[in-house]
């Protein structure tokens, strides 16, 4: 599928350093996992934000979801469990980013107010599919990261949150289960898509999937 019609914009002028994207067709658009509110909302500037997909639950990822669906109408899309989880301030960890960010050994020190987010507006459990403007995009549960760790893809490019990344191992908090998920249903799914799609990870710089996967 030909995207170059799609513009790609990276938003990461946030404190935290995660990748939001805003992608835009003509005068639509669609975020993913959006941080930085006012970022965002210069690169949309006069187009109409329609949809907000998520790859996973943790706060780093969801923290402006809410105030742009009120101000766009934009549709959330979630896995189950990512839309389950955005509404505990334990789940999404909000409710311990000062012990995070101490662990990150950020400094000067830092922490976020407990937030939760309404649930999804459209919810799936393993795969979706979703048509727009002729363009169809992929969603795929990755578990591993999160439980409700998701995959998106379009044409040649794969957003994976942090399921995903070129130079560090994805996190699973101790978690075995977690662990054995991705080891068994996420790492696989990898392995199956085109080795030439451009990953769009959550933190730090894209890259292709073969430079990983080899």
């Amino acid at each position: 599928m030909d995207t170059s019609s799609i513009k790609i914009v990276t938003c990461n002028n946030n404190d935290i350093k995660i990748n939001s994207y805003v992608l835009t067709y003509q005068n639509y658009s669609i975020v993913i996992d959006p941080n930085n509110y006012e970022e965002i909302i210069e690169t949309l500037k006069d187009t109409k934000l329609e949809y907000i997909f998520l790859t996973h639950e943790h706060f780093d990822h969801i923290l402006c979801v809410d105030k742009l669906r009120e101000y766009y109408g934009a549709k959330l899309i979630a896995q189950k469990l990512t839309s389950k989880n955005i509404q505990s301030s334990s789940k999404n960890l909000s409710k311990f980013s000062e012990i995070i960010f101490d662990f990150m050994k950020k400094t000067p020190k830092y922490k976020i107010n407990e937030i939760s987010v309404n649930s999804a507006d459209i919810e799936y459990d393993d795969i979706f599919k979703l048509e727009w403007y002729g363009y169809t995009f992929f969603f795929k549960h990755t578990p591993g990261h999160t439980e409700g760790s998701s995959c998106i893809y379009v044409g040649n490019y794969l957003f994976t949150g942090d399921s995903l990344f070129k130079n560090i191992n994805t996190s699973f908090f101790g978690n075995k289960k977690l662990k054995n998920d991705y080891l068994n249903i996420t790492i696989p799914f990898f392995y199956s898509l085109d080795k030439n799609l451009l990953v769009l990870p959550g933190h730090y710089e894209s890259f292709l999937l073969e430079e990983k996967l080899k």
